[in-house]
């Protein structure tokens, strides 16, 4: 019998340093859900992967559905299972759809309602779509999660302030400083939350910015208000 089956590694449970280690590279997330898909007893998948959360959203036909989830995270990442196994939560059936409803609705984010993650769930979902790994029931879960979302945003007040680390980051910051303008800032990173804070820190005053990465190639896709001076 199928059912939906979500493995979850997230903020809630996993340090930095387990999450850091289980993230999936954007390029190559393709090949995993091929490589996912073709695992007997998969019938549907979808990978997401932020800075707080990796999750592996699955329709599976296997009793043995967690074993096989972990040992591919374990394989894909190269990490014995022994390191890594504390930090896995499963989600089943209506359990897995109450997750990502909650996921979707910024209600399991770091910072309650933040909206980022619900692109990110849709940047996932596409992925899939494109890859050919979504079926019915997978299809069905994430239009209901999107559908909730919406519903939540429109009929509360999840969504008047806006939240999000990048956000609470620099306003922690400007308590500190009073007056940002007046500060030179260290970005470590170039990824979306890096940008989220560079324009923050933007709409604060902030002209000089310094931006530290690993490679110039992608510190170079951030925007142009803080490519003054790019480290690597």
């Amino acid at each position: 019998m199928s059912r939906i089956v979500i493995l979850s590694v997230n903020h809630a449970q996993a340090p930095v340093a387990v999450r850091e280690r289980v993230a999936f590279a954007p390029n190559l997330l393709t090949a995993e859900l091929q490589k996912l898909y073709a695992i007997k007893g998969v019938e549907a998948c979808v990978i997401l992967s932020t800075c707080n959360r990796s999750e592996i959203y699955t329709v599976i036909k296997d009793e043995n559905a967690e074993a096989i989830l972990a040992d591919y995270l374990s394989q894909t990442h190269n990490i014995p299972s022994a390191e890594i196994d504390p930090y896995l939560i499963y989600f089943k059936s209506d359990e897995a759809v109450s997750h990502i409803c909650n996921v979707a609705c910024g209600l399991n984010s770091l910072v309650l309602g933040e909206p980022q993650i619900l692109g990110q769930l849709k940047d996932a979902y596409h992925t899939a779509k494109q890859t050919g790994t979504l079926n019915k029931t997978l299809e069905k879960l994430f239009q209901h999660a999107f559908s909730t979302a919406k519903k939540v945003r429109t009929d509360t007040q999840i969504g008047s302030s806006p939240v999000s680390v990048a956000y609470c980051a620099v306003k922690l910051s400007k308590k500190i400083f009073t007056d940002l303008s007046e500060q030179t800032v260290l970005l470590i990173g170039a990824g979306e939350m890096i940008e989220l804070c560079a324009q923050h820190l933007n709409q604060q005053g902030v002209r000089s910015m310094i931006v530290a990465n690993r490679t110039l190639e992608n510190a170079k896709k951030l925007p142009t208000c803080i490519m003054h001076n790019p480290l690597v």
